[in-house]
Order: C-alpha cells, then structure tokens, then sequence
C-alpha cells in the first residue's frame, strides 16, 4: 500500500472514531452535569453526531476545493510551459527551413553560375574552332 492509501484509511477512521466518540463524552458530561433524562440525552447525542459529521463534510469541501484549485493552477503551469516549448520546436523548425532554403538557394546558384560559365565556355570554343 502506498503512503497516500494508508493516510486516507488513518483519516476515515480517526473521523469515524471522532464522530462516535465525541458525543458519547459529550453525553457522560452531561449526565454528571445533571440531564438525567434519556431520551434528551439520546436526542444531544445524535444532535452532536450530525453536527461532528456537518463539520467534517464542511472541511471536506474546503480540501477538495483546495486541491481542485492546485491541480488547476498546475495544469495552466503545465500548458504554458508546454506552449512554450512548442513555440520554440516551431522557431527552430522555421530557422532550420530557412537554413535549408538559403543553402539550396547558393546551390541553385552555383548551378546556374556553372551553367552560363560553362555555355559560355562552349560558346566561346565554338567561335574559336569555326
């Protein structure tokens, strides 16, 4: 089991145990405090239960509130850092593109400076031959 998994059982128990417990302390003290009656004392009880359990929901959606809040803070980190890593996939694309172009470019060039040097070159010994 993992750390996360025997937290989450250490905490529904320790609620469990805090919802159960607390009232029947609650109902001791009152017994010595005078409520002799047992239906009252049933009634505070069960009242104190469901106010245990109201507080323990309360903090429950504050926490997931919480966590929502992080894991949606770290999806817009996550995103922006991922839009920028693209952003600069895409420039080195471009530049690499470019790159390219200009060095087919000088080549195309090249050519086309070797083309006319040589036509030229066979223009010239087909004067000097006739």
């Amino acid at each position: 089991m993992t750390i996360l998994a025997i937290s989450a059982v250490v905490v529904v128990v320790g609620i469990t145990l805090a919802i159960w417990l607390i009232p029947k302390r609650q109902a001791q003290r009152w017994r010595t405090a005078g409520v002799t009656d047992e239906e009252k004392l049933a009634k505070l009880t069960l009242e104190a239960r469901g106010s245990i359990t109201q507080a323990f929901g309360g903090l429950a959606l504050v926490v997931t509130l919480a966590i929502t809040a992080y894991q949606v803070s770290e999806t817009r980190r996550t995103s922006e850092n991922t839009l920028r890593l693209s952003e600069r996939a895409q420039l080195s694309q471009r530049f690499s593109q470019a790159v390219d172009q200009l060095n087919a470019a000088d080549l195309n060039n090249t050519m086309a400076l070797l083309r006319f040097e040589t036509g030229s070159f066979c223009i010239q010994n087909d004067l000097t031959h006739s």
